[in-house]
């Protein structure tokens, strides 16, 4: 795999991953803001609680479907699609 390749693939695994502890982190925020008390410790954990099930995801989709899909196999009239149906 060339250099280009696995930072592709590092940067689309990160991406899988650091999504749902975004979310989480938004999350805690909001509930900071909710009940009145900023506590940047309280976000942390949050964010934490949501890259767990973030690295397990991406982790599994990495080994499963593959984080990088081909071009070819997406166009519509394509030479590997038409292979894939012959």
């Amino acid at each position: 795999m060339r250099p280009f390749e696995r930072l592709l693939a590092v940067m689309l695994w990160l991406e899988v991953a650091v999504a749902p502890a975004l979310l989480c982190a938004l999350l805690g925020s909001v509930y900071c803001i909710v009940a009145d008390k900023l506590e940047l410790s309280l976000v942390g954990w949050w964010a934490l609680a949501g890259l767990v099930p973030g690295v397990f995801a991406a982790e599994y989709i990495r080994r499963t479907r593959g984080l990088v899909i081909p071009i070819a196999n997406c166009l519509p009239g394509s030479e590997a699609k038409k292979r894939r149906l012959s």
